[in-house]
C-alpha cells in the first residue's frame, strides 16, 4: 500500500476521534502527501469496479483532511512571513478543490468539496466576532494581502451560488446547508444568498424532477426559518420575512408566534412582579391595640414583622432621621416601656407553645448624656462640647433574678436605637497594621519563580475556550522569551524555565497547541 495513503489513514484514525490533535498534521510534508493523493485520482474513470470505489473513498478522505488542517496552515502563514512555499501549496490545493473536485462526476466528492470551500470562505472573510483568520493578518504582510483575500473569498462564495444550476438534489441541498451556516457567521453575504434562493426556481426547466424541485424548495424554506429565528440576524428580519414569503412560506406564522411570545412574556413578567411583591411584604396579622392602651405599640406583636422589613426600616431611620429627632421620639416612649404581644398573659402562637416572659429589664440609668432632650444645639459653645455630649456610655446590666424551681431562658437585650445612633457618630475607620517588608534571598526567589511558572503551565487544563487558550499561550511565550531571558546574569535560571516548558510540551504533545478554527 502507498505510504502516503497509510499516513492519511493514520490521520483519520487519530484526528476523527481526537480533533485537537489536528494541528500536529498541519505540516508541509503532510500537505504534499495530500496533494499527490488527490492529483493521482482526479482523472480516473468510473468503471464500476471495487478498486474505483476504494479510490473514491481515498479521494474524499484526502479532501476532508485538507478541510480540517487548512485553518492551521493559514494561521502558520499569517504568523510567519517566511512560509511562502507553504502558502503556495495551500492556495494550489484550494484551487484544485474549487475547479476540479467541485466538478467531479461523483456527488459525494462534490459535497466534500462544498464543505471545504465553506471553511475557505470563513478564512478569507471578516466577521464582527473577530473569530477567524483575517484578524490575525498584519496589514503589511509580505505574502498575504487582506483586500486580495477578501475578494477571493467572495469569488468562492459565488462559485457555490452557481451550484444552484445543478440538477442533482444532494448537491443542491448541500449547497443550501453550506450557505445557511455561512450567512449565520458572515451576515455580509446575506443579500446575494437570499437573492439566489428566491430566484432559484425561475431557472428550472420542465425536464427537472417535480420531486427534486419540491424537496429543494422545502430545504430553502427551512433555511429561511432558521435565519429568521437567529437572534444575531434580527436587523435583517423584515428582509428575511419577505424572502420567506417569496418561496411559498407564510410570514404570518412568525407574527402570530411573536404575538403569543410577547403575551407569554408579559404574563411571566406580571407573575414575577407579583411573587417579588409577595416576598417583600410577607403576610402577618398584627394585634390591634385596645382603646385603653397607653401607647400605639402596646400589645403589638412585632415578632411577626418580616426581618427584611425591619432591617430596611432601621437602615432608613439611621440614614435619614437626625439625632435630635430620634432623641425626642425616645423621650416620648412611656416610662413603663413597650410591652411585647408575646409577653401578654394568655398569648399563644399558632405553631409554637407559649413564649416565656423575658427576664427583668435593666434598671434605668440616669446619666447626663442619655437625657439629650434637654440639650439644645445653641447651648453648645464648641465642637469639643458636642463631642463630649455624643460620647457613648456603657450600659451596666443587672443579673436577672432566677428562682431555684424555675430556670427561665435568657433573652439577649439589644442596645436601643438611640445608643446605636450614638455609636455611629463615634465610629472611626480601622487602620491596618503596616506589615514589615520581608526580603528573599536569590535561592528563595528562584524557587518562587519556578513554582509560579509551573502553576501557569498546569492552568491550561482549566481553560474552556479557544480565546482563553490563545491568551494563555501568549503569556507563556512572553514569560519565556522576554520576562525570564531579561535576567542575563542568571543563565541557569533561564535554562531551568526552558526545561520546565519543554517537559510540559512533551508530556502531551498533541494537545499543546492553540485551536484556531472551531
Amino acid at each position: 500500500m502507498d505510504q502516503k495513503v497509510v499516513q492519511l489513514r493514520e490521520f483519520d484514525g487519530e484526528v476523527l476521534s481526537q480533533p485537537e490533535s489536528a494541528a500536529s498534521f498541519a505540516t508541509k510534508g503532510f500537505l504534499e502527501s495530500l496533494i499527490e493523493i488527490v492529483m493521482a485520482r482526479l482523472d480516473k474513470e468510473d468503471d464500476g469496479s471495487d478498486q474505483f470505489k476504494e479510490e473514491l473513498r481515498i479521494l474524499k478522505s484526502a479532501t476532508r483532511a485538507f478541510t480540517i488542517i487548512v485553518p492551521f496552515l493559514f494561521k502558520t502563514v499569517c504568523q510567519n512571513e517566511a512560509e511562502s512555499k507553504l502558502w503556495e501549496m495551500t492556495h494550489s490545493f484550494i484551487q484544485t478543490v474549487r475547479y476540479n473536485l467541485l466538478n467531479h462526476v461523483n456527488s459525494g466528492v462534490k459535497i466534500h468539496a462544498i464543505k471545504c470551500l465553506q471553511v475557505v470562505i470563513f478564512l478569507l472573510s471578516k466577521s464582527s466576532q473577530k473569530d477567524l483568520s483575517l484578524y490575525l493578518l498584519r496589514s503589511n504582510h509580505r505574502i498575504l494581502n487582506v483586500q486580495t483575500l477578501e475578494k477571493e473569498g467572495q469569488e468562492v462564495l459565488e462559485t457555490i451560488l452557481n451550484l444552484f444550476d445543478s440538477d442533482i438534489e444532494s448537491v443542491l441541498t448541500a449547497s443550501i446547508s453550506c450557505l445557511l451556516v455561512t450567512v449565520k457567521r458572515r451576515p455580509q453575504f446575506l443579500k446575494p444568498v437570499v437573492a439566489r434562493w428566491i430566484g432559484w426556481k425561475n431557472k428550472r426547466t420542465q425536464n427537472d424532477s417535480p420531486v427534486m424541485i419540491r424537496n429543494v424548495e422545502k430545504a430553502i424554506r427551512l433555511a429561511f426559518v432558521s435565519l429568521i429565528r437567529t437572534e444575531s440576524l434580527a436587523a435583517y428580519r423584515q428582509e428575511l420575512l419577505q424572502g420567506f414569503g417569496s418561496v411559498g412560506g407564510n410570514p404570518a406564522m412568525f407574527q402570530q408566534k411573536e404575538t403569543r411570545r410577547q403575551k407569554r412574556q408579559a404574563v411571566q413578567q406580571e407573575e414575577t412582579a407579583t411573587q417579588k411583591k409577595a416576598r417583600l411584604s410577607e403576610h402577618y396579622t398584627p394585634v390591634i391595640p385596645s382603646a385603653s392602651s397607653p401607647h400605639l405599640l402596646a400589645n403589638y406583636d412585632i415578632t411577626q414583622i418580616p426581618p427584611a422589613a425591619i432591617v430596611q426600616l432601621c437602615m432608613t431611620v439611621l440614614q435619614t432621621v437626625p439625632l435630635e429627632v430620634m432623641t425626642e421620639r425616645v423621650a416620648m416612649l412611656p416610662k413603663e416601656g413597650v410591652t411585647l404581644a408575646v409577653t401578654r398573659p394568655g398569648f399563644v402562637r399558632s405553631t409554637t407553645p407559649p413564649y416565656p416572659p423575658p427576664p427583668e429589664q435593666p434598671e434605668r440609668i440616669d446619666h447626663p448624656s442619655i437625657k439629650r432632650e434637654k440639650v439644645k444645639r445653641e447651648d453648645l459653645d464648641s465642637d469639643e462640647e458636642m463631642e463630649e455630649v455624643l460620647q457613648p456610655v456603657p450600659v451596666i446590666m443587672r443579673e436577672p433574678i432566677v428562682k431555684e424551681e424555675e430556670v427561665k431562658p435568657k433573652v439577649e437585650v439589644l442596645a436601643s436605637v438611640e445608643e446605636r445612633a450614638n455609636q455611629l457618630f463615634k465610629a472611626q475607620p480601622y487602620a491596618l497594621v503596616t506589615a514589615k517588608p520581608t526580603t528573599m534571598n536569590d535561592e528563595q526567589r528562584q524557587t518562587m519563580i519556578k513554582m509560579t511558572f509551573e502553576r501557569i503551565l498546569q492552568s491550561q487544563s482549566a481553560l474552556m475556550d479557544h480565546q482563553q487558550v490563545k491568551i494563555w499561550s501568549t503569556l507563556v511565550a512572553k514569560l519565556v522569551t522576554r520576562g525570564i531571558n531579561s535576567n542575563n546574569n542568571n543563565k541557569i535560571m533561564t535554562d531551568e524555565i526552558k526545561a520546565l516548558l519543554l517537559n510540559f510540551i512533551v508530556e502531551n504533545l498533541p494537545s499543546r497547541h492553540v485551536s484556531l478554527y472551531k
